[in-house]
């Protein structure tokens, strides 16, 4: 991988349940210097994605778990978050239900 207009090459791996809005791509490339960075270049390119990620304040939506090399990403300043070249982000979908 390499870097673009310095900023790190990233991968998020999409859940299956949001492959339909990547066209069924699991892992996705994107450059960006912080986590915002990154969900921003993923939502321009996959507009179904918007939605899904962050809420219309522009914080990460509640009901997604962001994890940044195998740790979740919370609180506001989650999208502050700088990256480096090769991290991977992952997205899972909040699962509750029951009492």
């Amino acid at each position: 991988m390499t870097e673009s207009d310095g900023r790190p090459t990233v991968q998020f791996a999409i859940p299956a349940p949001y492959r339909r809005a990547t066209g069924g791509e699991a892992v996705v490339q994107v450059n960006a210097a912080s986590v915002g960075d990154a969900v921003a270049a993923l939502r321009v390119r996959y507009p179904d994605m918007a939605a899904r990620l962050v809420t219309e304040s522009g914080d990460l939506n509640p009901f997604v778990n962001v994890y940044l090399n195998g740790a979740r990403l919370h609180g506001t300043n989650a999208l502050d978050r700088s990256l480096s070249e090769g991290d991977r982000l992952v997205i899972m979908p909040v699962i509750g239900g029951g009492h």
